[in-house]
């Protein structure tokens, strides 16, 4: 077992990446196993609400970057929304139209992985260049506008304006 710690030597560091990747697999593993298994309780036991609040359970414990991810596999194969109560507190609320579960439909749960069923949104592009000449046009079309429709807080200058583009070519 690899103990982590700030100071980890070269070959600690190598042996830690190794044990993040194994668990980070086995805690997604967990997490479907734990979505199948409460999903299959519902199947054979009929508790709906027992399943909407194991699932709300999950839900305060999974890491924050995937509970879009249960969120959107809840709605699919379980009927459940997403809610808050009056704290602002998340919770799943199932469909009282869908209250129970067949077999087939614990077999399409369980062969749609959580992790695979919502893909992974692609990071956003920041295009500095394209900004700052979004933010020069807005500025020169404000400069140039009816003072009237201006506030105090349209203090925009051509030189302000003229940094601005110099910054632009500097960049380009």
């Amino acid at each position: 077992m690899t103990t982590f710690n700030f100071t980890m030597t070269d070959d600690q560091i190598v042996a830690g990446i190794k044990s993040i990747g194994s668990r980070a697999k086995s805690i997604r593993v967990d997490v479907h196993k734990t979505i199948c298994a409460i999903t299959n309780n519902w199947a054979r036991a009929g508790a709906v609400n027992v399943a909407a609040q194991r699932m709300t359970e999950l839900l305060a414990a999974i890491d924050g970057a995937h509970k879009q991810k249960l969120v959107n596999w809840c709605n699919a194969f379980c009927s459940f929304s997403m809610e808050k109560d009056d704290n602002g507190k998340e919770f799943f609320r199932y469909d009282p139209a869908k209250t129970t579960m067949t077999v087939e439909e614990w077999a399409a749960c369980k062969a749609n992985n959580l992790y695979d069923f919502t893909p992974d949104t692609p990071p956003v592009a920041f295009n500095f260049q394209q900004k700052l000449k979004a933010l020069i046009e807005q500025a020169e079309k404000r400069m140039k506008a009816d003072p009237a429709k201006r506030n105090e807080d349209d203090a925009i200058s051509q030189a302000e304006i003229d940094a601005a583009k110099a910054l632009l070519v500097a960049a380009e």
